[in-house]
């Protein structure tokens, strides 16, 4: 089944609107938003599939959306860095990239989906002709997942603690 979905996600990249400037033999340029605890280039998740993806769309440009000089400061920042400097930052990050400059289709994972979605209704200066949205929250998300184990004292008190700071000030803002 993943891989069903991956070769549909390459056809559907492949086939997107050509870049003004490009041949029509280029593919479209892609931009990935990792989600939050993910990093640009880690050797597993959203990293996986720019692998892929390299691998099903021969020459195909692929921007990692970071933000840290390595790997584990990327992560800690997709916690902890403001989601509206996130979005400011990368703007001006996809705003210089030349191979950009055409347009290009891009991709989030979970809050890399918000995150793409804010780029696109505030950087005026970026052209995405797709966004691709897996997993992401658009409609919010209301309470905690199920962890494994989902009827034990552990998990339960778990996610009640969670609910309890939701809506407090510090978190919201």
């Amino acid at each position: 089944m993943a891989d069903f979905l991956l070769a549909a996600l390459a056809i559907a990249l492949f086939f997107s609107p050509p870049a003004s400037s490009a041949s029509e033999d280029d593919p479209v340029p892609l931009v990935i938003w990792s989600g939050m605890g993910d990093s640009c280039c880690y050797e597993y998740g959203a990293y996986q599939f720019k692998v892929v993806l390299e691998r099903l769309i021969p020459g195909i440009y692929i921007k990692m959306v970071a933000f840290g000089k390595t790997p584990t400061e990327d992560s800690y920042n997709s916690f902890f860095l403001d989601s509206n400097k996130q979005v400011e930052l990368a703007c001006d990050l996809l705003s210089s990239d030349e191979m950009l400059a055409n347009g290009f289709n891009a991709m989030g994972f979970s809050q890399g989906s918000q995150f793409l979605r804010a780029l696109v209704q505030r950087c005026g200066s970026v052209k995405i002709y797709n966004l691709i949205s897996l997993g992401g929250q658009h409609n919010g998300v209301y309470g905690f997942p199920f962890c494994p184990g989902s009827s034990s004292i552990l998990c339960h008190l778990f996610r009640r603690f969670l609910g309890m700071g939701t809506y407090l000030s510090f978190i919201q803002d």
